[in-house]
């Protein structure tokens, strides 16, 4: 009889483990930045059975391979490591980080497995995990590069969950740019009426309580958040599921033109002159 230390070894070394990495690349907008995508496709199967359930991890990560100098592109590729991957693979090369990230959800999940003796439970539908990134470059021009994540993990339950995560980045300092750095703290109260506005427009509706019986929450308090990108249009904040809104109504996107937004901008903020230049 195999005993369950004996059993859990035997599991490690049966698991199928597949990883692909393709790399080429793909020039976006007028800053001196060229990005290779990389795209990580990884499933592993208990005991190496493919009724058995799974772990499967896939990733399209675009990341920076030239900028202006060696300086700025070590400090972009920390930024999308960090963001895209984790603080911990920082010191890696792109390709390593997401090969060490992809090794770890492997592990992690097999970890996991380790904790259930059921075979009814192991064998279930609700064992088989998924996690997705993707990436995407929104604008990147005039000293400035706005990105984002797209990520959706499984993990058991009803459903998933998703959400869509925005950076922006000032190319002179190669930092990212918060909300307070761009809007004094006393307008964010205005930003937030105008948000709610746009919702009711966007939604063909007339008054804050349709929004309510549409299944918003709390609509008074709906406020600008860090999750935001901007291109020479206006600036778009991103509201992920649950964040103010029922779960069914999915991720909310409400976009505001700079017209109306560039006299509530700080005068010391790096939008300010990029607004006034528009």
């Amino acid at each position: 009889m195999i005993n369950k230390k004996n059993y859990l070894f035997l599991l490690l070394l049966s698991i199928i483990f597949l990883f692909s990495c393709k790399d080429k690349k793909v020039t976006t907008g007028e800053n001196k930045i060229k990005f290779s995508q990389i795209v990580v496709d990884t499933i592993a199967h208990l005991e190496n059975d493919s009724t058995k359930p799974s772990c499967s991890l896939k990733m399209t990560l675009k990341y920076p391979v030239e900028a202006e100098s060696s300086t700025q592109l070590d400090s972009l590729q920390r930024i999308f490591i960090e963001t895209s991957l984790g603080l911990q693979y920082i010191n890696k090369s792109f390709k390593d980080a997401a090969n060490a990230y992809a090794k770890s959800y492997v592990e992690d999940y097999l970890k996991l497995s380790k904790e259930f003796d059921s075979d009814d439970y192991m064998n279930s539908f609700s064992f088989n995990y998924e996690e997705s990134v993707l990436s995407k470059i929104y604008f990147n021009e005039d000293g400035f590069l706005n990105y984002s994540l797209d990520v959706f993990s499984y993990t058991g339950g009803a459903h998933g969950m998703g959400g869509t995560f925005c950076y922006v980045i000032y190319l002179k300092n190669t930092n990212l740019i918060t909300l307070e750095e761009i809007f004094p703290y006393s307008s964010l109260s205005s930003i937030g009426e105008m948000i709610v506005a746009q919702l009711i427009k966007d939604r063909e509706l007339k008054t804050t309580g349709q929004l309510t019986e549409d299944g918003f929450f709390s609509v008074e308090e709906i406020m600008p958040t860090d999750n935001f990108y901007f291109n020479k249009e206006g600036m778009t904040w991103i509201y992920n599921p649950y964040q103010i809104a029922v779960f069914s109504l999915g991720e909310i996107r409400v976009s505001l033109k700079w017209e109306n937004l560039k006299d509530l901008i700080n005068e010391e903020s790096p939008l300010k002159a990029f607004v006034d230049n528009i």
